[in-house]
């Protein structure tokens, strides 16, 4: 057991030894996500066609450890039965807007992260549009939205990599995608 306690430690201390991002870099990532930034999507199973929540993340690198950035989500669902004479239609539209910051530790090509963030959510649920009855059903949400995100990214090449994040605010949600990076030096 000591053992596995010193090869982890040894393992902890060398990855935030090295530096993990590059001052004055830009970061791009891009990529799904599950159901926005924690805020429960509206999203159901029986969803006919969707465009899975999209996320898009830019980050400024302050330091070798510190980035701040914006990012913006987008989701958009509608669930159709077509029926001559009960046929109905309903739509799903949610955005996510913020800030986030984050603090990187990693080695070489990885780049391990967490980052709390901050933002606004707006969606709303048209239930039928061309059924009068069912206007009472719609709705709409505002709402601030805070919580922390835990990341991993993996760099292809100094300026292509790939990334996983699991966060926390709401609700549990989980993304990943394609990272950027343009600017600063090349990883080490």
């Amino acid at each position: 057991m000591r053992k596995i306690f010193l090869i982890a430690c040894a393992v902890f201390i060398s990855f935030t030894s090295l530096k993990a991002q590059d001052k004055n870099a830009f970061l791009v990532s891009v990529g799904p996500m599950s159901g926005g930034y924690g805020y429960p999507s509206g999203l159901k199973a029986t969803a006919t066609n969707s465009i899975p929540t999209t996320n898009l993340v830019a980050e400024y690198g302050l330091s070798e450890r510190i980035t701040v950035g914006i990012y913006g989500a987008y989701t958009n669902w509608y669930d159709e039965f077509d029926h001559p004479q009960s046929g109905y239609r309903d739509d799903w539209k949610q955005i996510d807007v913020g800030v986030r910051a984050a603090y990187h530790f990693g080695k070489k090509n990885f780049d391990f992260y967490v980052s709390p963030f901050l933002g606004y959510t707006h969606g709303s649920m048209i239930y039928d549009k061309t059924n009068i009855y069912r206007d009472e059903l719609n709705y709409k949400i505002d709402a601030i939205n805070a919580g922390g995100i835990l990341g991993i990214r993996y760099w292809i090449i100094p300026m292509v990599g790939l990334h996983l994040e699991t966060g926390l605010s709401r609700k549990f949600f989980l993304g990943g995608g394609a990272s950027f990076r343009f600017g600063g030096k090349k990883a080490q």
